[in-house]
C-alpha cells in the first residue's frame, strides 16, 4: 500500500481527515473508514521504513528507460541527477527516490517550489500523515467517545493490526521497538540536518532561500514525528501490547540520553504508560517481573538525574499500589514496612533529584506557548529557582501530546495520593517542621527549605487545567481519596502552600459542576469575617475573605502607585506586605475567586449578595494601593469575573464603582455627593496601570466585560453600554476619558513600549476585543427607522433621545481614535502578520486572535463609516458643549484612505484567504470582499494631466513582487470537492471557505464589470489600465488557474442525491457559475473567457447534467407543495437551480452566438445538435442529452401569491417597507433582520405609551413571529420568481438565438417555431392570470415565432397536419387577444400580442386563397368579446408607448381582415365609440406635438402617426368608412393642421435628421386617404368632389411646389426622390380625379383672371 505517489499522499490525507472527523463525532460514514483502515494496516505496520540507496537501484536508474506505478518511461540525465539529489538527501532508495520526484514534479507547480524541494516536502508529509492516521486510530480505539459498534470495530482492526504471521497478537512488541528505533532514528537525522546548515554557515556558502526553508520544514517535520511516534508507542503499551522485556529496553536506551530537549520529553508517555500498565496492582505483570523492572528503573544512576527522578516518582506511585493490602508480616523473610520506607524514602530522594523540577518545567513550556499566566508562571518559576542545572529549550507540542501527558500527569496524581498517602503526609509534616524552624531566623529565604508539596500541587494545577471532566473526580465522591486529599491539603496551610492549593483548586473548577463544588467547598467550616485570623483553620471563604480585608485594610490608606514609579526601585519597608509570599497568597486567593465566580453562578450570586463582605469594594481598593503589579491585575480580573452573566443592576453598580474609582473616591458609587475640582482632575487610578502589561491588560478586560451586553439584554439594542448619567454630579456624562485611555494611550502608545511580542499581542487582542465592542453595540438601525419611520424612536429606546445616544455612546470617538496616525499603526501591525506564522499557530492564540479582531476592526470602520461621517458626527460636533483634543488625522477622508497609505496589508490579506484557520480565512474573504467592491480602491490612478497612468492601486499591491499566482494557488486549493465533504454537507469549513471566496471574486467583477480588478488578476489574467489578457506562461495558459478550477467545480459538482437538488450544493454550483456568467458576459473578458470555456466542453459537459424540473421533485428534502417549503432551505434550492439554469442557457445562446461570429461552422453544427437533443462526442460516438424543448421545464412550476401579513395592533406593516433590500423591485425582499429590529421598537415603544398591555403581550408575540414567518416565505417566494424569470429570459434569448444563428432548412426552421410556440402556449394562457411579466416574456418570444413561419400556412412535415398548425396558430392568436383587453397587461405586454395578432392577420389578407383563415381568424375576435375593439381603441388613443402604435397597426389588420369579409360590422364599432373622430382630430395637433418634443420621442411620435393614417387609409377604402372620416371632419383636421402650408423646401421644424423626408411621408400619407376617399365614394358624389377641389385649390402653392420637386426643378435630395415622385403620382391622380383642372378652367373662363394651374 505504501506508495510514492500523490494518490497515496491523497489516500492518507482522506484518512486522516475521517479519523479527525470520528475524534470530534461528525464523521457521517464511518464504514468507509472502517474498509480503508483495513486497508492501510500493512501500510502502518511497515511504519516508517525506507528502502536505503543500494547499487542495484543505481545501475537501473542509469538505463534510458524507468519504470513508475507501471508505465514505462524515458529518462534523460537531467532526471537521474535529479533522482540522485533527492536519494542523498533522504537516504533513500534510488527507484523509490525516481517515483517520489516523479511526483514530487507534479506538486512542485501547485507548492511553488522546486522539484526537488518539493519531493522532500511530500516524502515527509506522506510519512506524517501515516503516523498520525495510525496515532488517531489507537485513540479512538481506547478512548474514543463513538458509539458502541464503531468502538468495538476499531478495537478489532487495532488487534488485527498486532497479530504477527502466525496470526498470535505478538506484533505489539515488534511494533513498539519499532517505534523506539525510528524515534533514535530521527534524533540522528536531526543532528545531521542541524550539522549540515552549520557546515553551510560556517563555511560561508550561500544559502538560497529555499535550502534554508527546506532544512528548517524537514527539521521541524521530524520533530513532529518523533512526537508522533512517542504517543503511537503510548497507545501500544497502554492498550497491552508490549512485555516487560519491552520498558527494560526503552529504559536502557533513555539511560543514555545526555540532553533535556524535545526528544527527550516525548519518551515520557510511553514510558509512563508502560509503567502503568506493568506497576499497577492491576497489572498481569507478575510480581518478580514488577521487582526486576523496580531494579531496572530505580537501580542504575541515567545522565539526565532529573529525567530519571520524574520516571522514578512515576513508577514506585503505581508499583506502591501492590503492597497497599500487604499486612506487616504476610510475608515470610520480607519486611513490608521496611520496604515500604525504602520505597518512602527512594520518593524522596527523587524529589530532591528534581523529579517535580523537570515535570513542573515541561508544563510550563507547554502550557505558557501562546498564553502568558503571569501569576502561576511566576509561582513556578519560584519553585524551581533552586534547579539552575536544569536547561529546557522551548517547548512546542501538538495538542495531541500535550494533552497525553497531562493524562499521565493526572495518573501520577492519582496514583500518588492513593497508593502513597503516607509519604504524602512525611513529606507535608517535614515542611512544616522546616518552616517551623526557619522562623526562629533572622532572615527569612524561602530557598533554604523544600517546596515540594507546593510543588506537586502546581503539578496537579497544570495536569488538570483544560480537562474538567477529569476534575470532576476529585467532587464526585466525597469519601474517596480525591477529595480527602482536598481537605487534609486545605488545613495548616503556609503562605506559599496556600498560594499553591489555591492554584490547584482554579484548575479543578472549569465547568459549572466543578465551580458549584468548589463553592460548597469553600463554604464548609466558614468563620465570621470579623473573626480571629487562623492559620492552621481549613481554607473557606471566611478565611479568603479575612486575608482580604486584613491586607486592604492595612494599605487602605496608603497613596496609590504614581505612573512611572510602581515598576522600578526597591519600595520602602512600610509599603511591604506583611511576608514576602503575601502577594503571591492574594494573587491566588483572587485568582481562586476568579475561576470560581466565572464558571458558577452560585457562587458569584452569593457573592454579590454577600451583606458584610462587599468583594468589589476591597478590589478597587486593592486596585489603588501601592502593591504589586500582578496583584492589581488579579483584582482587575476579578472585578470582572463578576460580571459574567451580568443584570443590569450589576453592571450599573460597577460602572459606577469604576466611575468613582477612577476620580479619586473609591467606595463610593457616582451620583451621592459632589465633588470639589481637585477631585475631578485626579488621573492616578489611570496614570498607575497605564505602564506595564499586565494591570493594562487586566484593566482592559474588565472594560470589556462591562461593554459586553447584559443576560436579560432583548433585541432591541436602543441603550448605551453605561448608565447614561455616569459622572454627571462632576463633569460631562460619558466615558470618553476611558476610550482615550484604552486606544489612545494603551494601544497607540503603551503597547509600542512592550519588548516580549506574546505581550504585545494579548495586550492589543484585548484593546482591539474594546475597540470591537464599541463597534458593534452602537445600533445604526435607530437612525434608520428615526428618518424612515413613523416610530417616535426617542421614547422608544432606553436612552432618553437619539441625539443623547449618539453623543454618548463610545462609537464616535473610537472611530475617530481609528482616524488617528498612531492607532492606525497598531492596527496593521496587528492586522500584518507573516502567513508561515499564521499557519502554524495554534486557533486559540494570541496571534491567530488578534489578528481576527484586527480584521473585524477595519471591516466594521469600513461598513460604518458613512453612518459617523455623515450622522453621528455632526450631531456630536453640534451637541458638544466642551473642547476635546482632536485626534483623528484631518487629511483622511474615509478609511479607504488609510488603506490606500498601507498597501502591504493588501498582499497579506489576500495570502490570509488560503490560511489553514477557518475563521482567519472567511474573515480575510470578507474584508478583501469590501475592499475589492469599494470605488476609492479600484479606481484607476489619474495623473496630474487628467490622463488615466496606470491601474488601480488595490490590483497593483496585489500583483507587487509577483505574489498573486501564490496568493491564486491558495485559493485553488480550496475550489476542490471530494466526496468527504459531500457527506459532510454545508457543516464543512471547506463549503464555507469556498463559499466566500466565490461571493469575493463575484461582488468585485459585478462591481467594476468594465475595468480590470482583483478577481481577474486571481483568476489568472493579466490586466493592464483598462484591457485583460491571458499570459503566456501563467497559469491561465497552463489550464491550472483558479477560472479553471472554478470551471471545473461547476462541472463535477452534483446537484443532490437520485434526482433530488440539495440547497447547499446547488449554491456552490450557482456561486461558482455566476463568476463565469459575469466574465463572459462582460466585453472586456468575454472573448478570453469563452475560449477557455470551449477548450473544456463546457456547454456540452453541462448539458449533460441538467436534471429535468418534475412535480414530485424534492428540493431539499421537501416538495414544492410542502406547507413548510417556503420557510425553509428547499425554496433556496429552488431558487438556486433555476440561477443556474438561466445562467446555462446564458453560456449556451452567448457561445453559439459567438461561434456563429467567429464562422466556426463545425462547432455551430455540433452546439445545434446538442440543443435539438444529441452531442457527438470527439471519439464519434453520439449521446443523447436534454434538448432545448426539455429545459423549457421550470415553465411547469406552479406560482403562488405573496402571503398577506397578518394584522397587529401593536404592529403598524407600513413601517415594514423602510426594511425592503435597496436593490430590489416591487417586490422585493425584507430585511429581516432590520424587521426584527423595528417590531421590537414598535413594541417598546407600546409599552413606554401603555399601549400594550399585559393581556396583549402574548398575542403580540405570537404576531410578532407570524410577520416574520410571513416576510422569510415572501423573501423565499420572490426570490425563486426572479429566478424563474431570469431562466425563462434566457430560455427565450436561446431560442431567438437559434433562429438567428443555426443553419436551418426553411421547413426545419417552420417545424421548430411551431414546437417552441405549441410548448409555450398553454403556460403562456396560464400566465395572464398568475405571472403578467413571465406572459410578457412569452408574448414576445411568440411574437418572434410568428415571423419565422412563412405564410400562407403550409405542412411541415408528415408528423403535423395543416389543421394542427393552423390550431395552434389560432390558439396563439385567441390567447394574445386575451391578454390584449385583460386589465392587468402591461403596455409591453400589449404591444407584443398586437404585434403577434397583427402579423398572422396580415399575413392571411395577403393571400386571396386563405378566405377559410380569415374567416376562422374574425370568428375568433368575436369569441373573444366586444371589450376587444373598445380597448384597442382606448389603448390607440390613451396607451403608453409603442403600445398605442401596435393598437394602431392590429386595428388596421382586423379593418383589412374584415373588409375582405365584407364586413362592415368593425367601422360601425368605431363610430359607436367615436373612435374615427378621435383619429381625425388628433391629426390638427401633427406639427405642435413634433416641434414640442424632445429628439429622441419624435420617432415615437411619427410611428404613432403613420399608424394613424394607415389605418385612416384603410378605413377610407370603403364607402362606408369614407363616409366616416368626411363626417370626422378629415378635411378640416388636415387644415386646420397646417401640414400642407409648410415650405417644401424646409419641412417642419423638428429636431431630426430626416426631418425633411419624414415631413414628406407625412404628407403622402394623407394625399393617400384623400384619394381613397374620392374613388370610394366616387366621381358622382358631389359633396366629395368639392371638398378635394377645395383643398387643392386652397393648397396650389404647396402642390405646385410638389410638382416641381417631382420634375427636379430646384434642389432635390436624392434620398427624397422616389418619395417626391410618389407625392406628384398621387396628386396627379387626384387631380386626374377630382376634375380639377376642367372645373378650375371653368371658374377662370368665367372670372376672366389668372390661375396658377395651366
Amino acid at each position: 500500500m505504501a506508495g510514492s505517489g500523490r494518490d497515496s499522499l491523497e489516500r492518507l490525507q482522506g484518512l486522516h481527515r475521517d479519523l479527525l472527523a470520528l475524534s470530534e463525532e461528525r464523521l457521517p460514514n464511518v464504514e468507509r473508514l472502517l474498509g480503508e483502515l483495513e486497508e492501510h494496516v500493512e501500510e502502518f505496520r511497515g511504519l516508517l521504513e525506507k528502502g536505503s540507496k543500494s547499487d542495484a537501484s543505481r545501475q537501473k536508474l542509469s538505463s534510458d528507460t524507468l519504470e513508475i506505478d507501471e508505465d514505462t518511461y524515458a529518462i534523460n540525465d537531467a532526471f537521474k541527477e535529479s533522482v540522485i539529489q533527492v536519494s542523498d538527501a533522504l537516504d533513500l532508495d534510488e527507484l523509490e527516490a525516481a517515483k517520489l520526484f516523479f511526483h514530487g514534479q507534479e506538486e512542485a507547480e501547485e507548492i511553488d517550489r522546486s522539484p526537488l524541494a518539493s519531493s522532500i516536502i511530500l516524502f515527509h508529509r506522506r510519512r506524517h500523515l501515516r503516523l498520525e492516521s495510525l496515532r488517531l486510530w489507537l485513540q479512538e480505539a481506547q478512548n474514543g467517545e463513538s458509539d458502541g459498534d464503531t468502538t468495538e470495530n476499531l478495537k478489532g482492526l487495532v488487534t488485527l493490526l498486532f497479530l504477527d504471521k502466525q496470526g498470535q497478537p505478538g506484533f505489539g512488541s515488534t511494533l513498539w521497538h519499532k517505534c523506539v528505533e525510528c524515534m533514535l532514528g530521527l534524533e540522528k537525522w536531526q543532528q545531521q540536518i542541524t550539522e549540515r546548515v552549520q557546515t553551510v554557515a560556517m563555511t560561508d556558502q550561500a544559502q538560497s532561500p529555499e535550502f534554508s526553508e527546506t532544512m528548517t520544514y524537514q527539521h521541524n517535520s521530524l520533530i513532529k514525528q518523533h512526537e508522533s511516534l512517542g504517543m503511537i508507542a503510548a497507545y501500544i503499551a497502554k492498550a497491552g501490547y508490549i512485555v516487560p522485556e519491552d520498558l527494560n529496553y526503552l529504559v536502557a536506551k533513555v539511560k543514555t540520553f545526555d540532553k533535556h530537549d524535545a526528544n527527550l520529553m516525548h519518551y515520557l508517555p510511553p514510558i509512563s504508560c508502560a509503567i502503568l500498565y506493568f506497576g499497577s496492582s492491576e497489572s498481569t505483570c507478575g510480581a518478580a517481573e514488577a521487582s526486576s523492572l523496580h531494579k531496572a528503573i530505580t537501580s542504575d544512576s541515567w545522565s539526565l538525574r532529573f529525567f530519571q527522578a520524574s520516571v522514578i516518582v512515576i513508577w514506585l506511585a503505581e508499583y506502591s499500589g501492590r503492597f497497599l493490602d500487604q499486612l506487616a508480616g504476610s510475608q515470610k523473610n520480607v519486611n513490608v514496612e521496611k520496604e515500604a520506607e525504602l520505597r518512602s524514602n527512594l520518593f524522596m530522594d527523587a524529589l530532591k533529584n528534581g523529579a517535580l523540577h523537570l515535570m513542573l518545567a515541561l508544563c510550563q513550556g507547554l502550557k505558557n506557548g501562546d498564553w502568558y499566566d503571569a501569576a502561576r508562571d511566576g509561582f513556578t518559576m519560584f519553585l524551581i529557582q533552586d534547579s539552575p542545572t536544569l536547561q529546557l529549550e522551548a517547548l512546542k507540542a501538538e495538542p495531541a501530546f500535550q494533552a497525553m501527558l497531562m493524562e499521565q500527569f493526572q495518573s501520577f496524581t492519582d496514583s500518588f495520593i492513593t497508593n502513597m498517602p503516607d509519604t504524602l503526609r512525611k513529606l507535608k509534616f517535614e515542611e512544616d517542621e522546616q518552616r517551623r524552624q526557619m522562623q526562629n531566623r533572622v532572615q527569612l529565604r524561602p530557598a533554604e527549605f523544600e517546596l515540594h508539596f507546593e510543588r506537586f500541587l502546581i503539578l496537579v494545577s497544570y495536569a488538570f487545567t483544560g480537562f474538567p471532566e477529569a476534575a470532576e473526580s476529585f467532587w464526585s465522591d466525597a469519601d474517596g481519596n480525591l477529595f480527602g486529599f482536598l481537605q487534609w491539603a486545605s488545613q495548616r496551610q503556609s503562605t506559599p502552600r496556600v498560594a499553591a492549593f489555591c492554584e490547584m483548586l482554579c484548575s479543578l473548577c472549569e465547568n459549572v459542576e466543578c465551580a458549584e463544588a468548589a463553592h460548597r467547598f469553600l463554604l464548609q467550616d466558614s468563620p465570621t469575617v470579623t473573626g480571629k485570623l487562623r492559620r492552621n483553620s481549613p481554607l473557606s471563604y471566611g478565611h479568603i475573605f479575612q486575608e482580604i480585608e486584613f491586607y486592604s485594610s492595612s494599605i487602605k490608606d496608603r497613596p496609590a502607585v504614581q505612573s512611572g514609579l510602581s515598576q522600578r526601585g526597591p519600595r520602602p519597608p512600610s509599603d511591604q506586605l506583611v511576608e514576602p509570599e503575601s502577594a503571591m497568597m492574594l494573587e491566588s486567593y483572587l485568582r481562586l475567586l476568579t475561576q470560581i465566580t466565572r464558571h458558577g453562578d452560585t457562587a458569584r450570586r452569593w457573592l454579590l449578595s454577600h451583606t458584610t463582605f462587599h468583594l468589589h469594594e476591597h478590589l478597587f481598593l486593592l486596585a489603588s494601593s501601592a502593591v504589586e503589579s500582578r496583584l492589581r491585575a488579579c483584582a482587575f480580573n476579578s472585578l470582572a469575573s463578576l460580571l459574567t452573566n451580568k443584570t443590569q443592576e450589576v453592571d450599573d453598580g460597577m460602572w459606577n464603582f469604576l466611575d468613582a474609582w477612577l476620580s479619586g473616591m473609591q467606595g463610593l458609587p457616582s451620583g451621592s455627593s459632589r465633588t470639589t475640582s481637585s477631585q475631578l482632575s485626579n488621573t492616578a487610578n489611570l496614570e498607575s496601570i497605564a505602564k506595564g502589561f499586565e494591570e493594562p491588560n487586566a484593566f482592559v478586560g474588565l472594560l470589556r466585560a462591562l461593554l459586553s451586553p447584559c443576560s436579560e439584554t432583548v433585541n432591541l439594542n436602543g441603550c448605551l453600554p453605561f448608565p447614561e448619567n455616569l459622572g454627571s454630579n462632576y463633569r460631562m456624562p460619558g466615558i470618553e476619558a476611558i476610550v482615550d485611555f484604552v486606544v489612545g494611550r494603551i494601544f497607540a502608545t503603551e503597547s509600542f513600549e512592550l519588548h516580549d511580542p506574546l505581550q504585545i499581542r494579548i495586550l492589543r487582542w484585548n484593546c482591539l476585543s474594546f475597540i470591537t465592542a464599541c463597534l458593534t453595540s452602537f445600533n445604526e438601525d435607530l437612525i434608520n427607522f428615526a428618518n424612515r419611520t413613523s416610530i417616535a424612536v426617542d421614547t422608544a429606546m432606553q436612552t432618553s433621545s437619539l441625539a443623547a445616544y449618539s453623543r454618548l455612546h463610545p462609537f464616535a470617538r473610537v472611530m475617530e481614535w481609528l482616524f488617528n496616525d498612531s492607532v492606525v499603526v497598531a492596527l496593521f501591525e496587528t492586522a500584518s502578520q507573516d502567513i508561515i506564522e499564521i499557519n502554524e499557530a495554534d486557533s486559540g492564540s494570541p496571534l491567530i486572535l488578534g489578528l481576527l479582531r484586527s480584521l473585524e476592526t477595519i471591516s466594521l470602520v469600513l461598513s460604518m463609516q458613512p453612518t459617523y461621517f455623515d450622522i453621528v458626527r455632526p450631531i456630536v460636533k453640534l451637541q458638544s458643549t466642551s473642547r476635546k483634543p482632536v485626534v483623528a488625522n484631518s487629511s483622511l477622508a474615509s478609511f479607504e484612505d488609510v488603506i490606500l497609505n498601507h498597501l502591504d496589508f493588501v498582499t497579506s490579506l489576500t495570502l490570509y484567504c488560503g490560511s489553514g484557520h477557518e475563521e482567519i480565512a472567511i474573515s480575510a474573504l470578507r474584508l478583501l470582499q469590501q475592499l475589492s467592491t469599494s470605488r476609492k480602491l479600484s479606481a484607476p490612478v489619474i495623473n496630474g494631466s487628467g490622463r488615466r497612468a496606470e491601474k488601480s492601486r488595490l490590483v497593483t499591491a496585489l500583483e507587487k513582487d509577483d505574489q498573486v499566482e501564490a496568493i491564486s494557488r491558495s485559493l485553488i486549493s480550496q475550489m476542490q470537492l471530494d466526496e468527504r465533504e459531500l457527506e459532510h454537507g454545508p457543516a464543512s469549513a471547506s463549503y464555507i471557505i469556498r463559499n466566500d471566496i466565490l461571493k469575493v471574486l463575484s461582488s468585485c467583477l459585478e462591481a467594476h464589470p468594465d475595468r480590470p480588478t482583483v478577481a481577474h488578476s486571481l483568476l489568472g489574467f493579466r490586466t493592464s489600465i483598462n484591457t485583460i489578457s491571458v499570459p503566456e506562461s501563467g497559469l491561465l495558459s497552463k489550464g491550472a488557474s483558479l477560472l479553471h478550477n472554478i470551471q471545473d467545480l461547476v462541472v463535477s459538482c452534483p446537484w443532490g442525491e437520485e434526482g433530488a437538488i440539495a440547497f447547499w450544493l446547488a449554491a456552490v454550483k450557482y456561486d461558482a457559475l455566476a463568476i463565469l456568467q459575469k466574465l463572459w458576459s462582460s466585453p472586456m473578458s468575454s472573448s478570453s473567457t469563452i475560449a477557455e470555456l470551449r477548450l473544456g466542453d463546457f456547454l456540452f459537459e453541462q448539458s449533460f447534467r441538467q436534471p429535468a424540473i418534475r412535480p414530485d421533485m424534492l428540493w431539499d428534502g421537501k416538495r414544492t407543495d410542502d406547507p413548510e417549503f417556503y420557510i425553509s432551505d428547499s425554496a433556496d434550492a429552488c431558487a438556486r437551480y433555476l440561477s443556474s439554469r438561466a445562467a446555462f442557457l446564458d453560456y449556451a445562446a452567448t457561445e453559439l452566438r459567438s461561434a456563429k461570429a467567429d464562422g466556426l461552422s463545425s462547432l455551430v453544427a455540433r452546439i445545434e445538435s446538442n440543443l435539438l437533443g444529441s452531442t457527438r462526442l470527439p471519439g464519434g460516438q453520439t449521446v443523447d442529452n436534454p434538448s432545448v424543448f426539455n429545459y423549457a421545464d421550470f415553465l411547469e412550476l406552479e406560482s403562488t401569491e405573496a402571503l398577506a401579513l397578518p394584522e397587529s395592533k401593536a404592529i403598524d406593516s407600513t413601517d415594514l417597507e423602510s426594511c425592503r433590500l435597496d436593490n430590489s423591485d416591487a417586490e422585493s425582499s425584507y430585511n429581516l433582520t432590520m424587521v426584527e429590529q423595528l417590531i421590537s421598537l414598535r413594541l417598546e415603544d407600546a409599552r413606554k405609551r401603555e399601549a400594550l398591555v399585559a393581556a396583549d403581550e402574548a398575542q403580540s408575540q405570537s404576531d410578532v413571529e407570524n410577520i416574520m414567518q410571513c416576510l422569510l416565505a415572501n423573501n423565499k417566494r420572490s426570490n425563486i420568481q426572479r429566478a424563474r424569470s431570469d431562466a425563462l429570459r434566457a430560455w427565450t434569448r436561446l431560442v431567438v438565438v437559434m433562429l438567428d444563428s443555426c443553419p436551418f432548412a426553411e421547413l426545419q426552421r417552420t417545424a421548430f417555431a411551431l414546437h417552441i410556440l405549441q410548448l409555450i402556449l398553454p403556460t403562456f394562457e396560464r400566465s395572464l392570470s398568475e405571472d403578467i411579466e413571465m406572459a410578457q416574456a412569452l408574448a414576445e418570444l411568440s411574437r418572434t415565432l410568428m415571423r419565422q413561419i412563412p405564410m400562407p400556412l403550409s405542412p411541415v412535415d408528415a408528423n403535423l397536419a395543416l389543421d394542427a398548425i393552423e390550431d395552434r396558430i389560432l390558439q396563439l392568436l385567441r390567447v394574445s387577444l386575451y391578454a390584449v383587453q385583460s386589465a392587468q397587461a402591461t403596455s409591453s405586454l400589449k404591444q407584443a400580442c398586437c404585434q403577434i395578432c397583427q402579423t398572422y392577420l396580415s399575413g392571411i389578407c395577403r393571400d386571396p386563397k386563405q378566405a377559410s383563415s380569415r374567416r376562422s381568424a374574425l370568428q375568433c375576435v368575436r369569441s373573444v368579446g366586444d371589450r376587444l375593439i373598445e380597448t384597442l381603441c382606448d389603448d390607440a388613443c390613451t396607451g403608453e408607448g409603442m403600445a398605442r402604435t401596435a393598437s394602431l397597426l392590429l386595428l388596421e389588420a382586423l379593418v383589412t381582415t374584415s373588409g375582405l369579409a365584407k364586413s362592415t360590422n368593425l367601422l360601425q364599432a368605431f363610430d359607436n365609440l367615436n373612435f374615427i373622430q378621435v383619429l381625425v382630430d388628433g391629426l390638427r395637433t401633427i406639427p405642435s406635438e413634433l416641434q414640442g418634443a424632445s429628439p429622441q420621442a419624435v420617432p415615437f411620435i411619427l410611428s404613432y402617426y403613420d399608424a394613424t393614417l394607415a389605418l385612416l387609409l384603410r378605413i377610407s377604402q370603403t364607402r362606408t368608412g369614407a363616409t366616416f372620416i368626411m363626417n370626422a371632419g378629415f378635411f378640416l383636421a388636415i387644415r386646420d393642421s397646417g401640414l400642407f402650408l409648410a415650405d417644401p423646401d424646409i419641412g417642419l421644424d423638428v429636431e431630426n435628421p430626416t426631418a425633411l423626408s419624414k415631413y414628406f411621408d407625412l404628407l403622402l400619407g394623407c394625399l393617400r386617404i384623400i384619394n381613397s376617399i374620392l374613388l370610394s365614394k366616387g366621381s358622382e358624389n358631389l359633396q366629395t368632389l368639392g371638398l378635394v377641389r377645395s383643398f387643392l385649390d386652397d393648397y396650389r402653392a404647396s402642390i405646385v411646389g410638389i410638382l416641381k420637386k417631382s420634375a427636379s426643378i430646384g434642389s432635390v435630395d436624392e434620398t427624397n426622390a422616389k418619395v417626391m415622385a410618389e407625392l406628384a403620382d398621387y396628386v396627379t391622380l387626384l387631380i386626374t380625379a377630382s376634375g380639377f383642372l376642367e372645373n378650375d378652367d371653368i371658374h377662370v373662363q368665367g372670372a376672366g383672371s389668372p390661375r396658377l394651374f395651366t
